[in-house]
């Protein structure tokens, strides 16, 4: 065994430019696996993270609200006896009140449709509002009156930090209601479905739209998201008379979830494949291309059997190292674009909008991947090596020996 290995060893070493393609396209294969998956699972975890925040983890709502949600009625609503004691319930980490509401904003001599939402203190923080404020202060925010505006709605209106715009909307019981708001801040969020709204206190949503004591739906956080499907569970046995829904049973967010599986399945399939269809053909044609040599060794003296250990070791410790150098490669990559990210800009804008997304994908390093492509490079390059050397070991020397 000690003589095959010698052996394998020094066909690895002489033959530099064989043993330099082969790892070459070993390493291409595993760090196409570990970037595309890593990539997949960015757009997977935008996705579903952009979707938590604009629901919660866990969504209460009046049992009409999703039949009535599309023409912003706001009768549908959630009274704050409703949800009493819903701090208190096991794994809730907090719950914070919302009303989406549609209206007409006047500015000038602009005017422009838009939603508004009127969000409690602790939603700054779920929609990472010190982090995308551009222009203002969220202090200000905090006084009455004040509002949030999405950058796309203020280059609309032409409007900037304190301008003071109209709001004109629908109250709870249909009759028309006018406010004032004085802008505090300009908002410019990675999700550009926040760009194209505005926030107010919920304090103020409730006194424009008559809704005193009461909201249009709840998001709930938790603090541990893999306990959510039991918690909603919970929580419909103690508030009956609400609708409760976990993020990805909602709206568009259930088919995005059922799709987003299937599509990583799918792309699971692609990029292994695709390495593994790289690897599989290199150690075929590495194979293929030493038939003469396997005949010389045979005429030699040594085995067939000897002769199979060296060839699938040789491949073997190929494949090792081209898996180490691609895991190292691709991890380095994928973990530039991770913290980086990779902007599609504008032209995606209203396409990312409409599922919650980022317009800046963030590809992730995931364990997950790493061991998927240990085992595409070590299994391959292994199965690689075996199964063309098999069936070269039945025919004869001379026959080896020929030339092609």
């Amino acid at each position: 065994m000690n003589d095959i290995i010698k052996i394998a060893s020094r066909n690895i070493t002489r033959n530099k430019r064989r043993t330099f393609l082969t790892v070459t396209i070993m390493t291409l294969g595993i760090i196409v696996y570990i970037f595309g998956m890593g990539y997949m699972d960015g757009i997977i975890e935008s996705a579903f993270e952009r979707s938590r925040k604009m629901t919660g983890e866990i969504r209460m709502t009046h049992k009409d609200f999703e039949l009535k949600e599309k023409t912003r009625d706001l009768r549908a609503n959630v009274s704050y006896d409703q949800v009493k004691g819903i701090e208190d319930q096991k794994n809730i980490l907090y719950a914070n009140k919302r009303i989406r509401f549609g209206g007409v904003i006047f500015f000038k001599d602009k005017e422009r449709n838009a939603m508004g939402v009127g969000i409690e203190k602790g939603d700054l923080d779920v929609f990472e509002m010190s982090s995308s404020l551009i222009k203002g202060k969220l202090e200000d925010f905090q006084k009455q009156g004040k509002a949030l505006v999405g950058v796309e709605l203020a280059k609309k209106l032409d409007i900037g930090i304190g301008d003071s715009f109209t709001v004109m909307t629908s109250t709870q019981y249909e009759s028309i209601s006018a406010q004032n708001y004085n802008v505090a801040g300009i908002i410019n969020d990675r999700n550009p479905a926040l760009n194209q709204i505005f926030f107010i206190n919920l304090d103020d949503a409730q006194y424009l739209l008559d809704m005193d004591g009461a909201f249009t739906e709840m998001a709930l956080f938790l603090k541990d998201i893999k306990l959510k499907d039991q918690t909603v569970v919970n929580l419909k046995e103690n508030y009956k008379e609400l609708d409760i829904k976990a993020w990805n049973k909602i709206g568009i967010n259930n088919q995005m979830d059922s799709w987003m599986k299937i599509t990583e399945v799918v792309f699971l399939l692609i990029f292994g494949v695709l390495a593994a269809i790289g690897i599989l053909n290199t150690m075929m044609m590495i194979v293929f291309e030493r038939r003469r040599e396997m005949g010389v060794l045979e005429s030699m003296g040594m085995r067939k059997k000897e002769i199979l250990s060296m060839m699938t070791l040789e491949g073997l410790v190929m494949g090792i190292i081209g898996t180490i150098l691609g895991i190292v490669f691709g991890v380095v990559i994928t973990y530039y674009f991770q913290v980086h990210g990779i902007d599609y800009g504008e032209a995606t804008k209203d396409i990312m909008a409409e599922y919650n997304m980022d317009t800046v994908i963030y590809p992730l390093v995931k364990v997950k991947n790493l061991i998927v492509s240990i085992f595409i490079g070590i299994v391959f390059s292994f199965i690689g090596a075996l199964l063309p050397v098999l069936p070269q070991l039945k025919k004869n020397p001379a026959e080896l020996l020929k030339k092609s």
